[in-house]
């Protein structure tokens, strides 16, 4: 469970995340959608680019 990214983020900030305590971390829910040019399939929904071409993609 360390390799969360949560975890991590804690970490390197500096605030060590407690290991005696039991955490339900949530999964990643960000919905992914597909560019239209590269068919990309990884372009988070927050995001409005394709990081592979960079074609700008509408939500």
């Amino acid at each position: 469970m360390r390799d969360h990214p949560v975890i991590e983020q804690m970490e390197r900030t500096g605030y060590p995340y407690p290991m005696d305590k039991e955490y339900e971390l949530e999964e990643d829910q960000t919905e992914e959608m597909e560019c239209p040019v590269c068919s990309n399939e990884e372009i988070e929904d927050h995001h409005n680019f394709c990081k592979i071409c960079g074609t700008e993609i509408e939500k």
